[in-house]
């Protein structure tokens, strides 16, 4: 067999009410050798400014700011199941009214209300990031992309190339009818029925 190396971390047993709910021991982790540790990189994409300290500064203050370090998945009561759980124990013990149940879902308004300038200090250094994307925006004036025409296909090589392309799911309906109209196709139906349609002719 290969012979590995392993850390053994001891392991207390742990009894409840007289059961053993987990015995004493070892538990043994296998160790990696130094050929099977890889260095990784990871370069930014080419053209890809890269990210400013402040704004990680920033990203990281947010990020402490919000967490909830004694947080458990389990704490989070179902607000839907506690009410049902209410109106239940009402009928059961013959309540007038069931008895009201909190919300631990709902976002602590208080809380963020305190972590608020932290948050727009992040959000000022993402807009100093992009100044001009931002102040287009600012200003109303959305950047305008011109909007790329796909030309009609006239036979099945034009269809075949748009949709090689990507293309022909920027067809219009009335496009797509007429087009199976003249290969003497059936063209009723919603537009993904009709592509799937011009595909199998294709």
């Amino acid at each position: 067999s290969e012979p590995m190396m392993v850390a053994l971390l001891p392991q207390a047993e742990l009894e409840e009410e007289g059961e053993q709910l987990r015995p004493p021991g070892f538990v043994m982790i296998r160790l990696p050798w130094a050929e099977e540790i890889r260095s990784l990189s990871f370069p930014s994409p080419h053209g890809v400014r890269p990210v400013p300290d402040e704004l990680k500064a920033a990203a990281a203050a947010v990020v402490n700011a919000l967490r909830l370090d004694n947080f458990a998945p389990g704490c989070a009561e179902n607000p839907k199941l506690q009410r049902h759980y209410a109106a239940i124990q009402a009928l059961a013990l013959q309540e007038e009214q069931p008895e009201e149940t909190t919300d631990v879902l709902q976002p602590d308004a208080a809380t963020l209300a305190k972590k608020k300038p932290i948050i727009e200090a992040w959000k000022e250094a993402v807009t100093n990031c992009a100044p001009k994307r931002a102040a287009e925006v600012a200003e109303g004036r959305a950047a305008k992309y011109p909007k790329r025409e796909v030309p009609v296909p006239v036979g099945v090589e034009a269809m075949r190339a748009l949709l090689h392309s990507g293309d022909a799911e920027r067809l219009t309906v009335a496009v797509l009818k007429d087009w199976l109209k003249n290969q003497g196709v059936a063209n009723t139906g919603k537009k993904q029925e009709l592509l799937e349609r011009v595909r199998s002719c294709v």
